[in-house]
Formats: C-alpha cells, sequence, structure tokens
C-alpha cells in the first residue's frame, strides 16, 4: 500500500470509528467522504436476494446522519440490476434516466432532477447483502478514479456497517423495551411491512398517534371511509408495537355468516357440531401475543357482540363445545366506516361494547383530504403494480397526469385509485399515462353525499337476500353436498330453500342444473 493509500486508510478509520454514536458517525462519514467524492448523499441498505426489495436502515447527507427503516419494493429489472452490483462489487449508474433501480428510486432521493449513484455490494450472511451508496445530483459525476479509491477501503466500509446493524440494533431494541439478544440477521431477513405512504404529508398526524399508542396494549379504534386505508393504519400499529413478532389476524366483520361468527372467532371442539371433525382454534387464540384487527366492527349482530363483550372483559374464551376457559393475550383493533354513537341511540350497537373499543381513536381522513399524497402515491402504486404485471419498465406519467388526479373528489379512496392506475397502465403501456376521463365515471353516480353515508342501510332481509345469493354464486348453484352453500352458510339444505322460497330468492337459469 502506498504513503498516500496508507494516510487516506487511517483518515478514514479515524472519521467512520471515532464514535460510537451512529448519527454522528455517519455525518463524520458523510463529511469526510464529501472531500473525496462528489456527494450529496449517502445511505446502507439490507437486499434479501429471495425477495424483491431494499431494507434502507441508515443515510447521511448535509444534514447529518440518521437511523431509518424504510423499505422500498421494485420491479424484476430491478433485481437483476442488484445482482450484477453484487456480481462486479461495484457500479456505477451515471445517468439515473437509464437505469430502471434510480428510476424506481428516483422520488426517495430526487424526484425528476437528475443524480447518479456510486454502489459497492457488501457480503454479510447467506441471502442477505448489503449496499453502500453515494449519490451525487447530476449525470456522470462518478468515474475509475473513484471506483480505485472506494475500493482501497472496501474492507473498511463492510466493517463499519457490520459494525453499525449491530449499534443500529442495539438502538432500537431499547427503544422499543425489546432484549439487545435479539437475533440480528433473522429480524433482517424477515422484517415486516412497507413504511406507510404519505407518513409525512397527509397522514402525519394519523402516524404521530400510531407512534403514541404503539407501545401501549391499550385498544384502538380506527375510523375512516372505505378504501382509506384502515388496515394499513393497524398494520403499522401492530409493527410498531413489543408484539411485532406476533402474529397479526385480520377479521373481515361483515364477511363471515351469523352462524359461523362464533365458531370463527372463539374456535371449536371436536364433534361439537355436525362437521366438526377435528379440533379448530379461532381467530383470537390464533392471535395470541400479537394483534387482532376487527374490521367493519359495526356489522357485528347485537347477539354477536354479546359474546365479544364477554371475551373482551376478562380475554378468557371457551371453544364451542369444550369446557375448558382458555386466556389469551391479544392486542384489540377495530375499524369501521360507519356512525357508530348514531347507531347507539339507535339500539343497533351496544354502548359498553362501544366504551371497551373506543379507548382511543384514530380517524383516518379520506384521500380527498390529502391529495399532497398523491404524487407519491402514485410512484409507490405504479411501482407496485409494474412489479406485480412483470412489466419490463417502470410506466411513465404524462406531465399533466398527478394534476388530474389531484382534481378528482376519490369517492373510493386509495382503493380507487390503485384500479384507476391498475386500469390505465393496462390500456397504455408503452405510452405516457393519463387521466382525463376521472370526472366521466359511473361507479359512484349514485352515491350519497359524505354526510349521508351512515343513512343507507340495507334491511334484513335485504341483507339475507344478498347473502344468500353470494353463496350461491360461489357454491356455482349447488345447494346440498360438500361445498354447497347450505354447507357454506351452516344451514340444512332443506332449511335454506325454505328461506329462498320465503325471500323468492330463485336459481339463475345458468346454474340452476347444478342444484342438487
Amino acid at each position: 500500500m502506498s504513503t498516500e493509500q496508507n494516510r487516506f486508510f487511517q483518515e478514514m478509520t479515524h472519521h467512520i470509528m471515532n464514535s460510537v454514536d451512529i448519527e454522528q458517525s455517519l455525518s463524520d462519514l458523510f463529511q469526510y467522504m464529501k472531500s473525496l467524492f462528489p456527494l450529496d448523499h449517502l445511505s446502507f441498505g439490507i437486499v434479501d436476494k429471495r425477495q424483491i426489495s431494499i431494507h434502507y436502515m441508515a443515510e447521511a447527507d448535509a444534514n447529518g446522519g440518521r437511523i431509518i427503516d424504510d423499505y422500498m419494493e421494485y420491479s424484476q429489472a430491478v433485481v437483476e440490476e442488484g445482482l450484477a452490483i453484487l456480481k462486479d462489487r461495484f457500479i456505477i449508474f451515471n445517468d439515473s434516466d437509464k437505469s430502471p433501480y434510480c428510476l424506481e428510486a428516483a422520488d426517495y432521493f430526487y424526484g425528476n432532477t437528475p443524480f447518479s449513484i456510486f454502489c459497492m455490494a457488501i457480503d454479510i450472511c447467506g441471502p442477505l447483502f448489503g449496499i453502500f451508496g453515494i449519490m451525487s445530483k447530476g449525470k456522470n459525476r462518478y468515474n475509475k478514479d473513484h471506483i480505485r479509491k472506494l475500493r482501497n477501503i472496501d474492507k473498511l466500509i463492510s466493517n463499519y456497517v457490520v459494525n453499525l446493524l449491530h449499534q443500529r440494533e442495539t438502538t432500537l431494541s431499547n427503544e422499543r423495551l425489546k432484549s439487545e439478544n435479539k437475533d440480528l440477521w433473522k429480524r433482517l431477513g424477515y422484517a415486516p411491512g412497507n413504511r406507510v405512504v404519505g407518513s409525512n404529508l397527509g397522514l402525519k398526524e394519523v402516524m404521530q398517534n400510531v407512534r403514541h399508542v404503539a407501545p401501549l396494549l391499550s385498544p384502538v379504534m380506527l375510523i375512516g371511509e372505505t378504501g382509506a386505508g384502515k388496515e394499513v393504519i393497524a398494520k403499522a400499529i401492530h409493527h410498531a408495537s413489543d408484539r411485532a413478532r406476533g402474529p397479526m389476524i385480520s377479521v373481515n366483520c361483515g364477511a363471515i355468516p351469523e352462524t359461523l361468527l362464533e365458531s370463527e372467532l372463539f374456535g371449536y371442539e371436536k364433534g361439537a357440531f355436525t362437521n366438526a371433525i377435528q379440533q379448530k382454534k379461532g381467530y383470537f387464540e390464533r392471535s395470541n401475543n400479537g394483534t387482532i384487527f376487527l374490521d367493519e366492527i359495526a356489522e357485528l349482530s347485537l347477539q354477536a357482540q354479546v359474546k365479544l363483550l364477554r371475551v373482551l372483559q376478562d380475554m378468557k374464551l371457551e371453544r364451542i363445545g369444550g369446557s375448558q376457559t382458555i386466556a389469551v393475550n391479544t392486542r384489540l383493533i377495530a375499524a369501521t366506516n360507519r356512525d357508530l354513537p348514531a347507531m347507539i341511540k339507535e339500539r343497533r350497537f351496544r354502548d359498553d361494547l362501544w366504551f371497551r373499543l373506543n379507548v382511543f381513536p384514530i380517524r383516518i381522513p379520506p384521500l380527498r383530504e390529502r391529495k399532497q399524497d398523491i404524487p407519491e402515491l402514485l410512484r409507490h402504486i405504479t411501482s407496485h403494480k409494474a412489479r406485480e404485471m412483470n412489466l419490463k419498465a417502470l410506466p411513465r406519467f404524462a406531465p399533466e397526469a398527478i394534476g388530474q388526479l389531484q382534481a378528482y373528489d376519490w369517492p373510493g379512496n386509495v382503493r380507487e385509485l390503485q384500479n384507476v392506475i391498475e386500469r390505465a397502465i393496462i390500456l397504455h403501456q408503452g405510452e405516457l399515462l393519463t387521466f382525463p376521463t376521472l370526472d366521466n365515471l359511473e361507479v359512484f353516480k349514485h352515491r350519497q353525499k359524505p354526510g349521508d353515508a351512515f343513512d343507507a342501510i340495507l334491511t334484513m332481509d335485504e341483507v339475507i337476500v344478498n347473502h344468500i345469493r353470494k353463496a350461491l354464486a360461489t357454491a356455482k348453484g349447488r345447494i346440498e353436498g360438500r361445498g354447497g352453500a347450505a354447507e357454506r352458510l351452516g344451514m340444512k339444505p332443506s332449511t335454506l330453500r325454505g328461506r329462498m322460497r320465503k325471500l323468492g330468492i330463485k336459481l339463475e337459469r345458468s346454474v340452476a342444473k347444478n342444484v342438487q
């Protein structure tokens, strides 16, 4: 090693190993490397070859160093590019418009501003490898001389990254009251969830509430319109809690027939009823030491509400057909798009259950109240859909696309936005995407105004008719036998036929021939 290389190595060692404070160490590293390389931003990430994502763990820029916890999903093209990095150890992207990775990561770094990236792969263990990247605004910022400089300190950087990961794990464990002896590599390989899009803008207040309540055991009530992202927030609470390593069970209360609700939630013993050929644990038992998310809680019948309240009071249950009392340790998150206080006045929802659930309410604003999130949502959803559809290139948008999306009121919220983007990708592959006909969509032509949404209540007979028709359609018109509509509804075939006659439900001709 030459005298110059030796001095360079010693100075780097001093600058990145002289502090036990991770953020200060990152800041020192950034300032020193800025004197040697074109540099506006540096970051460390972990890539799992089995997954199509990067877990960004630390970054630094002119404002200092930071521990972060961001995930980004990428297309197959980016994965192939990442494997090239691993093979060559060093790789330069001098034109962000020509690299799949740069195109998909643009919103994370510099948006539409051209930039260059210089990456180094770090072998960690098994399917995991690290990525150390330095970035600079502008094209053609890096060259072979920069590769030579970084190659001189690659072992030092590798050791620093591994050391940083261990320090970071200790810091996060202390913050979350976790043991310092957690298995680092397993946690990195199976780290849960993605960052919540909009957490710094339209959902900033929501995420502040998430951070407040996540470490506690208090029940949470999520209130928001259909498609606003209630389950996403429920997962964020779970992953930010001390129960993150435990299971999270999501239950759509409106999708479970009343006759099956008790057995689904609380389980049953073998022989408890005709088709109970073996013991089954319910959703509450399966979520033990984790979280249970009860979506559409307002759809529970009054009888089901009584059974749920009994379990929530003592966190104990009995399976159907059993006599043993089973204690469960689960954190409850509920969600609704209905006006529960109004339902209480109408005696359609129990006030004692409401008080039990509504300890910490969080309102999730509809998309029309947080249109500033649409650009980030657009990039995130497009990247996800491109990967899902195995597209070779990430779709690009016309300059007016964001304005068109922000001019629409989004009665279907984020779920509707996902559908609109997917439809545009399907119809206009290879073209610049635009959304000129949003105002002409007929999907919500007869939709009530937001203030009237709680008044549209179906009669009980209408609900039963819809549910029976759905069961018949799922069973392809079969009433009896295994997988038939009667079995799915937990009814005798004769009872179901009688109910159909009473309600005037007739089988469609196309499926009538399947009825047994």
